[in-house]
C-alpha cells in the first residue's frame, strides 16, 4: 500500500510538473570578464528573453544578490540601479517584448557608478556568485512580475608582485573598507591612483587608472594626450577587462573635442575630430567582442557619421568655410 501510495504521489508530482505554466521572461546574467582584480568595477550583462507567445513586459531596476566567499548571503540595501541603454531616465522602468524578442542590458560603471560599487563587502579576493532581480516602478498590464536571473561566477584575484603589493596598499588605506569606486570616489584613492599612473605602468592596474581618472571629481579637462594614453594602454592590455571601454574613452573624448569645436564655430578642427571619432568608434565596433559594449560602440559610430553628414549638408547650404 505505502509502495502504491508513493507511486501515486510521485506520478502526482510528474504531472504538475508538466503541467506548471513556464516563466513568459527568462533573465540571463553572464560576466564578460569572470576573473578580475580585487577593488575595480566589473561588467554585467542581462539578456531578457520573451519566451511566451504574448506580448510580456519585465522590470529593469536591478537589485544585486551576492553570495560572499565564506557563503554569507549579501545584498547592497541602497544598490537599485537602472539597467543601461536608459534613453529616458525619467521614462518607464520596464521594457515590454513582443513573442519570442530578446534584448540585451548592462550595468554602466564607466560614465556614472552605480550604487552597488560602493559597498566593500564584495571588493576583496575571493569567489562570489551574484544574481539579479528586476523589478518595476508602477508596471504595464502584461508585467509578469519579480523575476531573478542565474546565479554567475565572478572570481577575484592578484597575481604575486606588483599587483598584491598595490592590493594590499589600497585596501590599508581605507583600512579594509576599499570598494569598487574607491580609486575616484574616496578622499584618499585618487592620490593611490596617480601614483599607479605615474610609477605602476607595468601593472594590471594602471588601466583601470587611465580609465578612473576621468571620474575624478572635479574632472580634468581631457587632451589628445589623454586619447593618445587611452589608446596606448589599451593596446598594451587586450586581455584587461577594461579594454573595450578604453576603446570607447578614446572616441567619446574625440567626439567631445567636435562637440567644443562646434561651439566655438571651428568648423575645421570639428570635421577633423568628427572624422576621428567616427574612426575610433568604428576600430572599437571591430575590436570589442561584448555584444553590448560593441552596440554601443557601433551606435555612436553611426552617431558622428550623421553629424559628418549634417555638417557637410550644412556647409553647402550655407557656404561655410571649410
Amino acid at each position: 500500500m505505502k509502495k502504491l501510495l508513493f507511486f501515486a504521489l510521485s506520478l502526482f508530482a510528474a504531472v504538475a510538473g508538466l503541467a506548471a505554466p513556464a516563466q513568459p521572461i527568462v533573465a540571463n546574467l553572464t560576466l564578460p570578464a569572470e576573473t578580475v582584480l580585487p577593488g575595480v568595477p566589473f561588467d554585467m550583462t542581462v539578456t531578457v528573453t520573451n519566451n511566451s507567445a504574448a506580448q510580456a513586459s519585465v522590470g529593469l531596476i536591478a537589485q544585486f544578490i551576492f553570495t560572499l566567499p565564506d557563503g554569507t548571503a549579501f545584498s547592497p540595501p541602497r544598490a537599485y540601479d537602472r539597467l543601461e541603454p536608459n534613453p529616458n531616465p525619467m521614462g518607464p522602468t520596464w521594457v515590454s517584448l513582443a513573442p519570442g524578442e530578446s534584448r540585451r542590458y548592462f550595468v554602466n560603471w564607466r560614465s556614472s557608478y552605480p550604487n552597488i560599487f560602493h559597498y566593500p563587502e564584495f571588493s576583496g579576493p575571493g569567489t562570489y556568485e551574484l544574481k539579479i532581480a528586476l523589478t518595476a516602478s508602477k508596471p504595464g498590464e502584461d508585467y509578469v512580475g519579480e523575476i531573478t536571473t542565474n546565479t554567475a561566477r565572478l572570481t577575484r584575484a592578484v597575481t604575486p608582485g606588483e599587483d598584491e603589493a598595490l592590493w594590499r596598499q589600497m585596501s590599508a588605506t581605507l583600512k579594509g573598507k576599499w570598494s569598487d569606486d574607491s580609486l575616484s570616489n574616496s578622499l584618499k584613492g585618487p592620490a593611490i591612483l596617480r601614483e599607479i599612473l605615474a610609477i605602476h605602468p607595468a601593472s594590471a592596474y594602471y588601466p583601470y587608472a587611465v580609465l578612473l581618472e576621468h571620474q575624478i571629481r572635479p574632472p580634468k579637462p581631457p587632451t589628445n594626450d589623454d586619447v593618445t594614453r587611452a589608446l596606448a594602454a589599451a593596446e598594451r592590455f587586450p586581455s584587461s577587462p577594461v579594454y573595450p571601454h578604453l576603446l570607447l574613452l578614446a572616441a567619446e573624448m574625440t567626439e567631445g573635442f567636435a562637440i567644443d569645436a562646434l561651439y566655438r564655430h571651428d568648423w575645421k578642427a570639428r570635421a577633423e575630430y568628427l572624422a576621428a571619432a567616427e574612426r575610433y568608434y568604428d576600430e572599437a565596433a571591430h575590436k570589442i567582442k561584448a555584444p553590448v559594449l560593441r552596440a554601443v560602440a557601433e551606435q555612436e559610430r553611426n552617431s558622428a557619421r550623421g553629424a559628418i553628414e549634417r555638417d557637410k549638408a550644412r556647409a553647402a547650404s550655407t557656404k561655410i568655410p571649410q
